[in-house]
């Protein structure tokens, strides 16, 4: 499993990666990747608290709205097979 933010098929000469995984933080501002195929919900509690399928919960910095936004990202790379652009790239493409 890679170790990077998103979903979808990078190339790397005639090599590809596939990424499953997408970036949060815990609140002490570690980063970490979770598998969303794992999250089975999310609560504003007022944190954001991720319960795994294991039971396990996680408790994370980024808010409801921002990681059910990286998420629908991860998945909508599944279904296209194209990989995620990142915010300075569409910055950069926008010529923001």
């Amino acid at each position: 499993m890679a170790s990077k933010e998103g979903a979808g098929r990078k190339s790397r000469g005639k090599r590809q990666e596939v990424i499953f995984v997408v970036k949060a933080s815990r609140l002490n501002g570690n980063e970490f990747y979770i598998n969303p195929d794992l999250i089975e919900f999310i609560e504003k509690t007022p944190d954001t608290v991720l319960t795994m399928t294991t039971g396990k919960k996680v408790v994370v910095e980024e808010s409801v709205d921002e990681l059910c936004g990286r998420i629908l990202n991860y998945r909508r790379s599944l279904v296209s097979g194209l990989p995620r652009l990142e915010k300075e790239e569409i910055e950069t493409e926008k010529g923001i």
